[in-house]
């Protein structure tokens, strides 16, 4: 006689799907705590200076000094927009700066790690520039207000981090015109730095942004921090190595290491004499003579 099959119960054929939704449930409710959080931090802040969330909002078209009072905005110069050099030069570097270097992070924001970079800079007065993707900024718009809050300066990174060189010229605009509208629309102000991501630069994208009056913004000092075993003490050394006066330093958003390092990093470079200004703080020093990289 053939064996009897045997007949899963109904409770066994339903802990599967049951452990998955409660799985699901548990990563959603995780998502809400830390957007909650962030929110919370945002509103705070606000409510703390006692003022509009809009009017802790940084103007970039006013104007400042690194000796301002500083009641939200870090302390070392996180000047507001200078003139742009003028024709299509690429911006990599402003030697006229002197001992001033421009920290820039790529990609976010991120919801697990742009409010712990936030924490690092605001807890050593820091400024830096934040290259942003309208896909990650039009999921968690909050996030990116409180980056424009706290006195960093926000550029365009494309929408989905596209490689630009490989696009037409229709292809090229709606990248960085889309998620230039994503950003203005969650902080209120006009977006007047681009960074083509893996720096992939083309004619295009030169032609594309000078119609847009966007300045494209690269790096003369890359540690490689995206990795996957790169450590902290490695990025800080790399940087430490590259670093001239005027500098863009290249960081990344979502890095684990990088994230260790920027503490590190900011502590060693103020112990040798060196101050951090956005990238309108370095074009303030241009004097009209901006450095150039390769596109």
């Amino acid at each position: 006689m053939p064996p009897v099959p045997r007949v899963k119960s109904t409770r066994s054929r339903m802990l599967v799907p049951a452990m998955i939704i409660f799985i699901f449930l548990q990563i959603f409710l995780i998502q809400i705590v830390v957007t909650m959080k962030t929110s919370i931090d945002f509103y705070s802040l606000a409510k703390q200076h006692g003022k509009p969330i809009a009017a802790l909002v940084p103007d970039q078209k006013q104007s400042s000094s690194e000796n301002a009072p500083q009641d939200v905005v870090p302390a070392q110069g996180a000047a507001p927009a200078a003139s742009l050099p003028s024709g299509q030069d690429i911006l990599s570097c402003i030697p006229n700066a002197g001992k001033r270097v421009a920290i820039t992070f790529d990609d976010g924001p991120s919801l697990r790690y742009t409010p712990e970079y936030l924490h690092v800079l605001r807890e050593n007065r820091v400024p830096a520039t934040f290259f942003l993707t309208g896909r990650n900024a039009q999921q968690i718009p909050n996030i990116v207000g409180l980056i424009a809050m706290e006195g960093h300066e926000i550029g365009n990174h494309t929408y989905d981090h596209r490689n630009l060189a490989t696009l037409n010229e229709t292809a090229v605009e709606h990248q960085i015109s889309s998620t230039s509208e994503i950003l203005t629309k969650a902080i209120q102000q006009e977006i007047k730095y681009f960074r083509p991501p893996g720096g992939n630069n083309s004619q295009t994208v030169k032609k594309v942004t000078s119609k847009m009056n966007m300045q494209i913004v690269m790096w003369n000092v890359d540690p490689w921090d995206w990795e996957k075993n790169k450590t902290a003490n490695q990025i800080v050394a790399s940087i430490k190595q590259q670093l001239e006066p005027g500098s863009i330093i290249l960081l990344h958003e979502g890095k684990p290491q990088t994230l260790t390092a920027l503490p590190i990093l900011i502590n060693e470079l103020q112990q040798d004499g060196w101050k951090f200004v956005t990238i309108s703080g370095l074009l303030n020093y241009s004097q009209g003579a901006a450095g150039t990289g390769k596109a």
